[in-house]
């Protein structure tokens, strides 16, 4: 995936350990508009995640660091000898940073106001922290240049404070969400280095109709998410038009008489993950895939069979229960 702007990287900020819900949150922003996921060096896969599916996701997780896709980041006095890590923040950095957020919060401290509410108390001063670390996090951003912030958990602010890096990632997410939500996607997580690395080649065409959209929702924070959804829906039904039309094309009789139009219509018309059963599945998919015209189906079909998959490979081979809510 070449760097566009529609692309960015993407700082990581949550537990030092991460779970089944957090991997699935990293990998589907690097399948849909990530560049690269930044996290600290001390951060690993959660010790509380079955041996079995540990593994599999500890796989994945070194193989995306040695591509570059899965960065990380240290502090200079940490002075950790036991990995290398591709960015360092400086003793003197970090300093003016520790006292520009203590500006900051002394500030809004001496309002005794935050998010835009008459606050007091215990209640105040659990909003100070957490606006603190909020703040914490934006500026470690920036010494790193990395344009966003992925939230493990949602970010306290004041009202209408909403930064740029906090924006990209909340609106991308809530667009590429509604959108694999409604094409019934299986979880992402399970999804190979190879497999993640496929679909993003082909992301290129869903960041192209997200843009337009996206940018004018930057003006609007926050988003409104009842036209949020109403384009999503747009989306969806762009997509089944496409189906439409593959259907009607002459050219893929030339691919087999098992090739009807109806058998394209029940073969797709919600990208069921039954399609790879069709005898012409393999087929089709080498002719969507140097289509161009077709691309974004080609794309949405490729991403749920490849999970589809990989979660039905994940769930057959561990005895624990895997539950996801996006």
């Amino acid at each position: 995936m070449k760097q566009s702007s529609e692309s960015f990287d993407i700082m990581y900020t949550g537990s030092s350990e991460i779970t089944l819900e957090s991997w699935e949150k990293i990998i589907h922003a690097l399948i849909t508009y990530g560049e690269r996921i930044w996290l600290h060096t001390s951060v690993s896969i959660s010790k509380h995640i079955p041996n079995d599916l540990s593994r599999l996701i500890s796989r994945t997780f070194n193989e995306l660091k040695e591509d570059r896709l899965i960065c990380t980041w240290d502090y200079e006095y940490s002075n950790n000898p036991s990995g290398y890590h591709l960015k360092t923040l400086h003793n003197e950095d970090i300093k003016a940073l520790y006292s520009n957020v203590n500006y900051q919060i002394e500030n809004y401290s001496a309002m005794g106001t935050l998010s835009g509410q008459e606050l007091k108390g215990a209640e105040i001063t659990s909003k100070i922290i957490q606006y603190r670390h909020e703040l914490w996090n934006i500026g470690l951003a920036s010494l790193l240049n990395i344009s966003s912030i992925c939230y493990d958990k949602s970010p306290t602010r004041m009202k209408g404070n909403y930064s740029s890096h906090y924006k990209y990632e909340i609106i991308n997410k809530q667009y590429t969400e509604n959108i694999f939500e409604q094409l019934e996607m299986p979880p992402v997580g399970f999804l190979s280095c190879l497999d993640i690395k496929e679909i993003r080649s082909r992301s290129e065409t869903l960041r192209t109709r997200l843009a337009e959209p996206i940018n004018s929702k930057m003006i609007e924070m926050p988003p409104c998410e009842d036209s949020i959804k109403t384009e999503c829906d747009n989306i969806i039904s762009e997509l089944n038009s496409l189906i439409s039309e593959l259907a009607k094309d002459k050219s893929l009789r030339y691919l087999g008489k098992d090739i009807t139009k109806e058998s394209v219509i029940a073969s797709l018309s919600v990208l069921m993950p039954s399609f790879a059963l069709y005898t012409f599945a393999d087929k089709m998919m080498l002719w969507l895939k140097g289509n161009r015209k077709y691309s974004f189906l080609f794309f949405a079909l490729e991403t749920k069979n490849r999970a589809f998959e990989k979660y039905s490979k994940a769930i057959k081979a561990s005895s624990a229960e895997i539950y996801y809510k996006r």
